[in-house]
């Protein structure tokens, strides 16, 4: 049984602490309300997602305005509307878990890829960000081979490190690199139950609240 206070669990955050699918509901629905298009909501989205830097609430916000100018105030209040809601979209089990594994004394941390200053403002808002020992914010282009690296740095301080991804991508360039070590253990979170092929050595699980992942997290 490894040390509690030698294992750290790294978890990457949209769809694995965060329901970003639900998110992104709230805040197309907020402004579907004031007559964009979904269309131009969506074509917006996808563009707001190439802007340097990658895709952020501003980006958005101003590809929107751009095409309904006079929407301008309420089109920021839309957005501001739904980083207010924030905590509530922290998957529960999740939350459950980064407690539970805090007050055992694990360290814990997150490895998020895209905007900085928009993965940190949710971060932050959620309510969790101060059970974290650290947050690391990668470029998405190449995240897996990004987040390898800070993995490798880690690695040594610990004799456990569970690494909690979504992205399979992610997983497998990470799993390339880094290779296999007794004390490194990748788990995929898998909340849409369909079948896919796993890299070797990735544990899949739908929920944090399982037996499977208090095993890997605590004994």
């Amino acid at each position: 049984m490894a040390n509690i206070e030698k294992t750290l669990l790294i978890f990457d955050w949209d769809d694995v602490l965060f329901n970003t699918a639900e998110f992104k509901n709230d805040f197309t629905d907020g402004l579907e309300a004031l007559d964009v298009s979904a269309a131009v909501v969506f074509e917006t989205y996808q563009a707001a997602k190439q802007l340097e830097g990658g895709y952020s609430f501003d980006g958005h916000a101003s590809l929107l305005i751009a095409s309904y100018p006079e929407q301008a105030a309420k089109i920021r209040a839309v957005f501001d509307r739904s980083l207010s809601r924030v905590p509530g979209f922290v998957f529960t089990d999740a939350k459950q878990l980064v407690i539970a594994a805090g007050l055992k004394g694990a360290a814990l941390g997150v490895l998020s890829a895209g905007n900085e200053a928009f993965q940190a403002e949710k971060i932050r808002r959620s309510g969790l960000e101060l059970q974290f020992n650290f947050t690391r914010i990668v470029p998405a282009e190449e995240a897996g081979r990004h987040k390898a690296k800070i993995i490798a740095e880690l690695l040594p301080q610990y004799e456990k490190v569970v690494f909690f991804e979504d992205t399979l991508d992610n997983l497998s360039a990470a799993a390339a690199i880094l290779g296999e070590d007794p004390r490194l253990f990748y788990v995929y979170i898998n909340r849409d139950g369909k079948v896919h092929q796993l890299p070797p050595g990735t544990t899949q699980v739908a929920t944090f609240d399982s037996a499977l992942v208090s095993k890997l997290c605590f004994e």
